[in-house]
């Protein structure tokens, strides 16, 4: 009895199971196997589709804004759904099916989804804008350099990317995270390896000498106006000759009408000899600086002196005296913001096809001296200036020189005057009484020259001994990470390739 129950109950299924067949929803891509072949150009959509409704017998509406679309297409034998996915989605359009109505409505997809690639480029060589070195010297030097903001990595991508593109700046691994189209990032790639490239260096021999004017005189040359004049060998009005051939270069000077600045050879050093065998000279600063290439080197020999005083003093009479003193310092006027002293500013830009240097020279040279005291007075309070006048000698000159050739800069001209003591031995350094046995002389108005003697030498990667560590196997980004040994190293190494070069010249 148990048995004929369950025989009962399995035909009991079996006879109601087509009955609930129907009611389970098939989808409109059910039969897999109807195609797709139309060939169509520039046709309307509205024709596409109604073509397609006809061979797929699906129902299809297309909207107004986009049944007159025009759409070249052609397929043979493609199954329905992809047929559709293909067709919409090269066309910019999306579909929806009414699951009501089983019909599909076929509208505008809206603006286009662009395919972008993000890549990280490490930097090797430049420094990326938003980076701490960079920023230090941008205030280092006041403003960055012409050239270095000109040669900008970051400014030479974004003036490729295209309308989807962006570029990110990361300080602390000096890279840039670009994201672009596909098709950009090759020419991104190629614009980065160009630029990020091994910078040369610059050894600058600087000497800068204050000599009496007569003795530039006999030199047989004269700074004259821009363009500033040389004189014929053979018309010198003196009687010093030089041996070798001396190269004239145009400069542009100002701040200074008769600055100039002049290109030898190798016969320099007859000229820096000669001055330095006479008693009058100074020598006012002789360093060696070593600078990179499109980078600003400056040297300064200065002091913060105090070039003025304001003191006001309230009258008595009118409640007490109160005197309130304000100093002005050499630092705080616009004229001499480095300060009194010697201060020289050279950018050097290296042309390595024709291994020649073009040179931003900024000599400034400026003094003070005690002016009178002046006292005004007023009826309630009393004013009293203490001041001194500062001389500024500067000038600004461009020029181009052959490796090791030496630029003289001159025509930076003042007074000065001349305190010279005469006394009879062990009788004038007796006090007192050895007053009647010394003798001052004075010279005034004795004119100076101030001139400047600058030797650029172009420093390879070749000549320093850290640039062999590059070729070992570390990775690419340890590899520029160099640590302050190897940067005393490389000056070093940088410095006696200056002295050999030197001794070839002599």
């Amino acid at each position: 009895m148990h048995n004929n129950l369950k025989v009962f109950i399995f035909f009991l299924i079996l006879c109601l199971l087509p009955l609930k067949l129907p009611a389970i929803e098939q989808s409109p891509f059910q039969d897999s196997k109807i195609t797709i072949s139309m060939d169509f150009q520039d046709a309307n959509l509205k024709d596409v589709i109604k073509v397609f409704s006809i061979q797929s017998g699906l129902n299809f509406i297309a909207s107004e804004a986009v049944q007159d679309r025009k759409i070249t297409l052609f397929l043979d034998k493609v199954p329905i759904k992809e047929a559709m996915d293909k067709i919409f989605k090269a066309n910019n359009l999306t579909y929806e099916l009414d699951e009501v109505a089983k019909i599909f409505i076929v509208k505008d997809w809206g603006k286009p989804e662009i395919e972008t690639i993000t890549k990280v480029f490490y930097l090797k060589y430049r420094g990326i804008p938003s980076a701490n070195i960079e920023k230090e010297k941008s205030s280092l030097i006041g403003t960055t350099t012409e050239a270095s903001t000109a040669g900008d990595i970051v400014t030479s991508i974004r003036a490729v990317l295209s309308a989807n593109g962006k570029i990110t700046e990361d300080s602390r691994t000096n890279s840039l995270i670009v994201t672009d189209i596909p098709s950009r990032l090759p020419l991104i790639q190629n614009i980065i390896s160009q630029l990020d490239i091994p910078q040369s260096q610059v050894m600058l021999e600087v000497e800068i000498l204050d000599v009496s004017k007569n003795v530039v005189d006999k030199i047989g040359f004269e700074f004259g106006n821009s363009p500033f004049t040389l004189l014929y060998p053979n018309a010198y009005k003196h009687g010093l000759r030089f041996i070798g051939d001396v190269a004239l270069r145009g400069a542009d000077a100002v701040g200074s009408s008769s600055a100039g600045a002049l290109v030898f050879g190798n016969v320099y050093g007859q000229v820096l000899n000669f001055l330095r065998t006479q008693t009058d000279t100074k020598y006012l600063a002789r360093p060696r600086l070593l600078t990179l290439n499109n980078e600003t080197a400056e040297i300064s020999i200065t002091k913060d002196e105090v070039v003025g005083r304001e003191d006001t003093i309230t009258n008595p009479s009118t409640g007490g005296s109160t005197i309130t003193s304000v100093f002005k310092r050499a630092t705080d006027l616009k004229l001499t913001p480095e300060g009194v002293g010697i201060f020289l500013r050279v950018t050097p830009q290296i042309n390595p096809d024709t291994n020649e240097i073009i040179m931003v020279i900024n000599p400034k040279s400026s003094i003070t001296s005690q002016s009178p005291l002046s006292i005004t007075q007023a009826t309630a309070s009393q004013g009293v200036n203490l001041q001194s006048d500062t001389e500024v000698r500067t000038t600004k000159s461009i020029v181009k020189v052959q490796d090791g050739e030496t630029i003289v800069l001159g025509g930076l001209l003042h007074t000065d005057k001349q305190v010279t003591t005469k006394k009879l031995p062990i009788l004038g350094d007796i006090p007192i009484v050895g007053l009647l046995f010394r003798h001052k002389d004075q010279t005034k108005n004795l004119e100076r020259e101030i001139i400047v003697f600058i030797t650029p030498h172009i420093i390879k990667d070749t000549n320093l001994d850290f640039a062999q560590a590059k070729k070992t196997g570390l990775p690419t980004k340890e590899q520029v990470t160099v640590s302050p040994s190897d940067r005393q190293l490389a000056i070093d190494a940088s410095l006696n390739s200056f002295e050999k070069i030197k001794q070839k010249f002599h």
